[in-house]
């Protein structure tokens, strides 16, 4: 039980930082570098195996695993795309991915780093589930090492693709 609490606790302390950090780590620079529209589809597909559950004493449930994804448009490759989310009972879903990148950028090859928020606020009420959430980028390896960049999506939760949308800079 006291591990639960652990838990659940650990896991909403970095759900709220990351809903709170999220909007200014996904801030376009004010002034400098110019930007690139980034545009394209995202599918994804769970890794069903690798899908581990906890059921935490309030009745939140946690979960974490990974998906493969794939990318096309502006991002143009394949990613594993590790993930933890947690189902907030009335309050919806939240979710974070690490998206570890190998492909084309922009015609670019090389590797990146991205993080990904989801958020489908009417989990419990609405089908199809809405779901919507910002990406950015962390870091960029090779050629793309000077790459940043952030944007949004939106779909439905069990709807793979979905298109997502941003800019792109070199800095």
């Amino acid at each position: 039980m006291r591990k639960a609490r652990w838990v659940g606790l650990a896991v909403s302390i970095v759900l709220v930082l990351t809903a709170v950090l999220a909007p200014a780590v996904v801030a376009r620079p004010s002034s400098g570098p110019s930007l690139t529209p980034a545009s394209g589809t995202w599918s994804w597909e769970v890794n069903e195996k690798s899908v581990k559950v906890t059921t935490l004493p309030d009745g939140n449930q946690f979960l974490t695993g990974y998906e493969i994804g794939t990318w096309t448009g502006t991002f143009a490759g394949s990613a594993r795309e590790p993930f933890e989310a947690m189902f907030i009972g009335a309050n919806g879903l939240w979710a974070t991915l690490t998206i570890n990148f190998k492909g084309k950028v922009n015609g670019v090859r090389g590797k990146m780093t991205m993080m990904v928020i989801a958020y489908a606020p009417n989990y419990a009420t609405e089908n199809p589930v809405a779901m919507n959430g910002s990406w950015w980028i962390q870091k960029g390896f090779g050629r793309l090492h000077d790459l940043h960049g952030s944007g949004t999506w939106t779909t439905h939760l069990d709807e793979s693709p979905t298109t997502y949308t941003g800019n792109l800079w070199f800095k």
